[in-house]
């Protein structure tokens, strides 16, 4: 069981983390890993975790127990890797500790990320080029498109909108790329593509809009309204 400072951290991290936790899971949930993923993202062995998620996992009776191999910082930390698949994989195929399973898995194919390691606070997530963030990646390349069409036909034009969808579509085709292990003369400038907490709402609105439902989709953008509007504050 976690002692009450470890309760504490575990509380603050997910209310300061809450909303890019929310946008994750809710945008994964449009989405399923087919057949032939066969688990992918588990064979890897175990992504790194908070201290917390990994005293919650040593506490479970008649699990593999796990041994810290790196401390990033007080409370960050990676694991021993005890092998591939992941140790917690049963029969190939079910996560044995899904209820407590770390965020990082959790979140998977988004990957939380900030500039300061030290920091709590999560302020973007990034993509992994497994078969679910490649198809959320086009989602989320079809919605700027769409955005920019809607925008044109405003009579408003929006270089920086253009040159974003350059960027997802660059993005997108290396993915494709490290999905097929054509990795070949890849740029090493658009490794990464960043997903800000507002650009995930958007995304979030234009699958909600997809699949017809209105109402979810006017309610994510409240959201964004009530984001911009506290950022504005500042």
């Amino acid at each position: 069981m976690l002692n009450k400072r470890e309760i504490k951290i575990k509380s603050q991290w997910l209310n300061e983390n809450k909303n890019m936790l929310r946008l994750t899971k809710e945008i994964n949930a449009f989405f399923k890993c087919p057949d032939e993923c066969d688990r992918q993202c588990c064979r890897g062995g175990i992504p790194p975790m908070m201290l917390f998620e990994f005293n919650d996992i040593n506490a479970i009776k008649n699990k593999e127990r796990l041994s810290i191999s790196e401390k990033f910082d007080k409370n960050t930390i990676r694991v021993v890797n005890l092998g591939k698949p992941c140790v917690f994989l049963s029969d190939g195929k079910t996560c044995s500790i899904y209820d407590k399973r770390p965020v990082s898995c959790e979140t998977y194919p988004f990957a939380l990320k900030n500039d300061e390691i030290k920091d709590a606070h999560f302020d973007y997530v990034t993509l992994a080029p497994c078969p679910v963030g490649i198809e959320i990646m086009k989602s989320h390349l079809t919605e700027r498109i769409t955005l920019s069409h809607v925008a044109k036909l405003q009579g408003h034009e929006s270089p920086e909108l253009e040159e974003q969808i350059k960027r997802i579509t660059q993005q997108y085709e290396l993915m494709k790329n490290i999905g097929l292990g054509t990795t070949e003369n890849i740029p090493k400038e658009i490794n990464y593509y960043v997903f800000e907490e507002q650009l995930l709402m958007q995304l979030l609105v234009g699958l909600h809009l997809k699949n017809g439902n209105m109402k979810r989709a006017e309610e994510e953008m409240k959201k964004i309204g009530a984001l911009t509007r506290r950022r504005d504050k500042r």
